[in-house]
């Protein structure tokens, strides 16, 4: 009944034993009879090998990733790339800028690890700002709430402040000069902290920058005054003392641990410079008296009850009476009034006494002799 056999063959009778591919497998037996490679379709089907390249387990045929054994789809990174976010901040790390950053996805102002803040507000990342914590810079401008300083600017540390208002000469802040024995107890307080130096060393300063301020006083009807410093944190100051802002330095002395006097002319002014050189001291409050000179008060104007000589001196001067009876009593007191030395002499009605005050500091010190009711007052300086 089948023109086209004459024996049953591989297919039977009926049906052609014919094998398209030339695979060797009659397509009545060939699941892929056009496919050479395949006689199942297999997972892939006819026509396509099921090749795994990547050998994850996927045929390429199903795989989207054939080539990456990690990935059978591109997902976020694209094939070859896994979707790792490691900082877990939802953002895988082929698209994260700062992928070990939770917080940040790009490097931004301050680069990735750390935030682009702007604690003050000021437009200037705190990364990259000298003052994170207000706003402006080192140096510029700022208003510390002291009324009594000026220039006030932003330091190294970013802490505002201002000069002292006596930090140019021209802004001396003016003194009265005291009596005799009213200092310091009537001192002016001060503070160099943040004075700026003038341009003209004083000659008693050692060579670089100073922190100074100014003071003015008039001598009134003195002919000598005494300048008395203290300080307890400040070290390192000094005083001079000048005719003018641009006039003569008349007198300097570098860390006066004692008053000093030194003559002025009456009714004149005089500017006083306190500094203190910041190569080896440290600046900081202090207070400042001046006091006058002690006149001598003769009760007989025609009876020189005492004078001395020399002055200033070592310790060690000379004390002369005239007019005196047969006794004098000799006491010298320091600044705040005591007594530190005292003398009970017989004198003739000419007498010339030696006083040795070398245990005594040097100093200022007021010197009072009474002979026979007969009162003076002198100041001595002792070096």
């Amino acid at each position: 009944a089948d023109p086209l056999k004459v024996e049953p063959g591989i297919c039977g009778c009926g049906t052609a034993d014919t094998d398209t591919d030339a695979d060797g497998t009659a397509d009545c037996n060939d699941g892929c009879p056009a496919d050479p490679l395949k006689v199942e379709p297999g997972i892939c089907g006819c026509g396509t090998a099921d090749t795994d390249t990547d050998a994850d387990g996927t045929a390429d045929c199903n795989d989207g990733c054939p080539a990456d054994p990690l990935k059978v789809e591109p997902g976020i990174c694209g094939c070859g790339t896994a979707d790792t976010d490691t900082d877990a901040d939802g953002t895988a790390d082929c698209n994260d800028g700062c992928p070990a950053d939770p917080l940040k996805v790009e490097p931004g102002i301050c680069g990735c690890g750390t935030a682009d803040t702007d604690t003050d507000a000021d437009g200037i990342a705190d990364c990259m700002d000298e003052c994170p914590g207000g706003q402006g810079t080192i140096g510029s401008s700022c208003d510390d709430g002291d009324p009594e300083t000026v220039n006030d600017v932003l330091d190294s540390t970013c802490t505002c402040h201002g000069a002292p208002l006596n930090d140019d000469c021209f802004d001396a802040i003016a003194i009265t000069v005291q009596a005799a024995n009213d200092c310091p107890a009537n001192a002016t307080a001060g503070d160099n902290t943040y004075a700026t130096a003038g341009v003209t060393l004083p000659s008693c300063a050692p060579d670089g920058v100073l922190s100074d301020v100014w003071y003015v006083f008039n001598a009134g009807d003195n002919t000598d005054v005494t300048i008395t410093l203290e300080h307890d944190t400040t070290t390192s100051m000094g005083v001079a003392v000048y005719t003018a802002c641009d006039g003569a330095e008349l007198h300097c002395a570098a860390a006066p641990s004692t008053p000093f006097a030194f003559a002025v002319s009456p009714n004149s002014a005089y500017l006083v410079r306190v500094f203190t050189a910041l190569s080896s001291g440290q600046a900081g409050p202090f207070t400042i008296c001046v006091s006058a000179g002690i006149n001598t008060v003769v009760p007989d104007v025609t009876t020189t009850v005492g004078t001395l000589f020399p002055n200033p001196n070592d310790g060690r001067f000379t004390v002369r009476i005239s007019g005196a009876g047969r006794t004098a009593d000799l006491r010298l007191l320091d600044m705040a009034g005591r007594v530190v030395w005292s003398a009970h002499e017989r004198v003739g009605p000419d007498a010339s006494l030696d006083v040795d005050a070398t245990r005594l500091v040097p100093g200022v010190y007021t010197l009072e002799v009474d002979a026979a009711g007969r009162k003076s007052a002198h100041r001595v300086v002792l070096r």
